[in-house]
């Protein structure tokens, strides 16, 4: 019967993998082969995280939202039979469209959504 690992390690085969969260998005990375070093890159990581000195290496890290409207519309959007689609990406682009992507956060798209639904209402009228 295995021993059982402490919270946040994981392993598969040989080796150890630690998990852990970083702004609300879960990290799992590889870390050797020994437990104890295991353990040591779980704590530095997490204290790391903490004090917000934790930098991924990551591509396009800094892209913005527009950015990503706009490739969607090149690649894809300008196909697309329904107008709304380039009603909706304006909307947000106009909203996010500063925001590098990654920063964009569930709160802030709550926020778009209760401000949209609370926008002006078309009534129609009924002839009679």
């Amino acid at each position: 019967m295995k021993s059982k690992l402490p919270k946040g390690i994981a392993q598969r085969g040989k080796h150890f993998w630690i998990s852990y969260n970083v702004n609300g998005q879960r990290v799992r990375e590889s870390a050797g082969l020994s437990l104890s070093l295991a353990r040591e890159a779980l704590i530095k990581r997490k204290a790391e995280a903490a004090e917000g000195k934790y930098f991924p290496h990551r591509k396009n890290n800094s892209i913005t939202f527009r950015a990503i409207t706009d490739k969607f519309w090149e690649m894809h959007g300008q196909h697309l039979r329904s107008g709304v689609w380039r009603y909706m990406l304006t909307e947000l682009a106009e909203d996010f469209g500063h925001m590098p992507a990654v920063k964009i956060s569930k709160l802030d798209i709550e926020t778009i959504t209760i401000k949209s639904a609370k926008g002006p209402q078309y009534q129609r009228q009924t002839a009679i």
